[in-house]
């Protein structure tokens, strides 16, 4: 079920996230649940970085880039850390594993919007 799936991806991401140390349960009355339901993902038809930066709508889109075996992606909430799109960009591209600076006219990008639901 879906609730089934929010719990078992929570307890993922709380646990086995190897981008982060694990929560302890010292962390736990400070967490926050936000759940994101995504919109299909809509390739965006750029010819480079620049022209992506131009087009990003920040606090609005998620973006997804992909390459081969390589994709990240960024929720639209990411723009409350990352409000340049140059910075935001170059931090998803050291997600995927790339360098900051990389850039590849194959590069898939992709955004969608989300609609959330915080616990109270």
């Amino acid at each position: 079920s879906l609730g089934d799936d929010v719990v078992a991806n929570a307890v993922a991401a709380a646990l086995r996230d190897p981008r982060f140390p694990p929560v302890t349960a010292m962390e736990l009355p400070a967490l926050n649940l936000e759940v994101s339901v995504l919109t299909t993902p809509e390739v965006m038809d750029a010819h480079d970085e620049q022209e992506v930066r131009r087009r990003l709508r920040p606090g609005i889109d998620g973006v997804v880039l992909s390459l081969g075996a390589r994709r990240a992606t960024f929720l639209p909430q990411v723009w409350d850390e990352l409000p340049d799109p140059a910075d935001f960009l170059r931090q998803l591209k050291r997600k995927a594993g790339w360098p900051a600076g990389f850039w590849d006219a194959d590069l898939v990008v992709e955004t969608y919007r989300v609609r959330a639901w915080e616990e109270p």
